[in-house]
């Protein structure tokens, strides 16, 4: 009879271990021991000081802002009085050089000496003199039927909207921050549950062991706890990846490359 019962037992749990799902199921990330070295913590106070400050979409915003209010600086320059410089050098002889326009040397008047007779035209000289000219010219525009003052206030307005745009983007992030810490900080605690229950049924098993050693229990019975603890390994590996995840997704939002070797505060 003792044997009936425990053939039966085995091929009762051969058939659970046949209709079991076949999930291979692996940990992003194997869980720190007590012997190792602590786990930092993160804070949630932390992880929005770093996305402050490492968040892409943050810089992005913010360098748009800054980009729409220079602009808008420049849109002011050309109501501004105008006032433009000039200023040339140049190394040359003194000797007459036909320009467009001037009549050539032969159809001026003859020169003459003191005598009343023709004289010749002074020889070229290779003597080279400075010369300098200097300019300055001021301008303001009176009206020009609103162009100027109408682009001077479109680019304000688009500064504003950059600004404002630059505010709704930090808040958003701070949101997407405190919505991946608090999953992360879930599933952490989903973990601790799962690893309990995963401590209670080896309990059970152990207990069960003593029972059909003995004989008060069943064969039957431990192949049914050892499949219960079979399947809480499979929820505390699922619960893990789960954690790392979250902690990852946490990362994205704060604009951090790195890993996931952390823990989120309790707090």
């Amino acid at each position: 009879m003792k044997r009936l019962v425990v053939g039966v037992a085995v091929l009762l749990f051969g058939a659970l271990t046949l209709c079991a799902p076949r999930t291979l199921l692996v940990p992003l990330a194997p869980r720190a021991h007590a012997q190792d070295a602590p786990v930092p913590v993160l804070t949630l106070a932390q992880a929005l000081e770093h996305a402050r400050k490492n968040q892409p979409q943050l810089k992005q915003a913010q360098a748009s802002y800054e980009a729409a209010d220079a602009a808008a600086d420049a849109a002011r320059a050309p109501l501004l009085p105008q006032i433009n410089g000039t200023a040339s050098y140049q190394r040359t002889t003194a000797n007459f050089v036909a320009r467009p326009g001037a009549l050539p040397r032969r159809l001026n008047t003859e020169q003459t000496d003191m005598d009343g007779a023709s004289a010749e035209p002074p020889s070229p000289r290779w003597e080279s003199f400075n010369f300098y000219q200097f300019g300055a010219t001021a301008s303001q525009v009176i009206y020009d039927f609103g162009q100027r003052l109408g682009t001077l206030r479109a680019a304000r307005a688009t500064a504003r909207a950059e600004k404002e745009q630059a505010q709704v983007t930090h808040q958003s992030v701070e949101l997407t921050v405190r919505t991946a810490f608090f999953e992360a900080r879930a599933n952490k605690v989903l973990v601790t549950v799962t690893r309990e229950g995963l401590e209670n049924q080896k309990r059970h098993l152990a207990q069960a062991q003593t029972f059909v050693q003995v004989g008060t229990r069943p064969e039957i019975d431990l192949a049914q706890v050892r499949t219960e603890v079979a399947n809480a390994r499979v929820q505390l590996i699922r619960a893990e990846n789960a954690y790392e995840i979250a902690k990852a997704r946490l990362n994205q939002a704060m604009g951090r490359d790195g890993s996931t070797a952390y823990d989120v505060s309790d707090e």
